[in-house]
């Protein structure tokens, strides 16, 4: 999987096909399975409001889960306890929800250094006057 987006997305979307039961259902091919897989991504949609995952790409993350060519992992962090997917074989893959949760402090430290750095031009700027 491509990208932290798109790694955190397969987690939040595969968990909602695990509570179906979807994966461990034999009728995935009937109507039964498709109503299934209909619920798990209209959920997905409506908790993901701007998911760039489309349902095709949601019917291949349910082949592979079957065949479990994706498997399920926890994140090993102390302070996550995050549950995404990845290859069976791939060693070392990163936690999408801990990448998220950096990504987002690095936002905020860069806004608050950049609101910091603004604040000392304001007051040195009203000092001098």
């Amino acid at each position: 999987m491509a990208n932290t987006r798109q790694r955190y997305e397969s987690a939040i979307f595969a968990a909602y096909v695990y509570l179906t039961g979807l994966i461990h259902d034999e009728a995935v091919a009937t109507p039964k399975g498709g109503h299934l897989l209909c619920a798990a991504y209209e959920r997905f949609v409506s908790d993901v409001p701007d998911a760039r995952m489309g349902i095709r790409r949601a019917m291949t993350m349910v082949g592979l889960l079957r065949e479990q060519r994706l498997v399920f992992r926890s994140c090993r962090a102390t302070h996550c306890y995050g549950v995404y997917v990845t290859a069976p074989d791939e060693v070392g893959s990163k936690c999408p929800h801990c990448d998220i949760a950096r990504d987002d402090d690095a936002s905020r430290n860069a806004a608050l250094e950049a609101a910091n750095e603004t604040q000392k031009s304001t007051l040195l700027a009203a000092a001098q006057a």
